[in-house]
């Protein structure tokens, strides 16, 4: 069986920092894409697999900032996670918020790049203060062009948050690994052409 167990954090969302004024650095931008990616990995290797499929600003929650850390990381409301049991990772309801929620899941279908989806989107509403519904696209994909961040950055928030599932990072690990090399070369990893 499942069971949700819940417990209450002292601590605001990540909506609420950019609310009250907020910047985040790309250091801690990475950090915490780091830390929300190895949350993602541990939920996605369960058995059943467990997707959360509603990552967004609000459901994300900062404490304990120390020094040049962005301190600890929580992901919230596993209200919409789905468990899946089938290979094909899939699931047939239709959840999320709005500008966060993968064209997949407009389909019915969520898999654990969906995730992916959802977390770039929120590490650029971070970067620009924009909602996504407010970002540029070309041919319903969405252009990352953020001037405060690296090219590298930007090039790695462009493959999270591709429309279509065969060109996005194929699992928390791999967009794990792509962001915290030392090289920054996407070539090295052959997922992540």
């Amino acid at each position: 069986g499942f069971a949700l167990v819940q417990t209450y954090i002292d601590a605001p969302s990540l909506e609420s920092l950019i609310q009250e004024g907020r910047k985040f650095s790309e250091n801690e931008l990475v950090e915490l894409a780091d830390k929300i990616l190895s949350i993602l990995d541990y939920l996605h290797r369960q058995n059943p697999i467990i997707i959360h499929r509603d990552i967004k600003p609000s459901n994300i929650l900062l404490t304990n900032r120390s020094g040049n850390s962005i301190g600890e990381v929580y992901l919230v409301d596993f209200g919409c996670v789905q468990i899946s049991t089938s290979k094909e990772y899939g699931t047939f309801s239709v959840v999320g918020t709005y500008g966060y929620i993968p064209p997949e899941q407009f389909g019915g279908q969520a898999v654990p790049a969906s995730d992916l989806y959802s977390l770039g989107m929120t590490i650029i509403y971070l970067a620009t203060g924009l909602h996504p519904a407010d970002l540029f696209q070309v041919n319903g994909q969405y252009k990352v062009e953020i001037s405060q961040l690296s090219k590298r950055l930007q090039k790695w928030l462009e493959k999270m948050i591709k429309s279509s599932l065969d060109q996005r990072f194929s699992s928390a690990q791999v967009a794990q690994v792509s962001l915290i090399s030392n090289n920054g070369c996407l070539s090295n990893y052959p997922d992540l052409k």
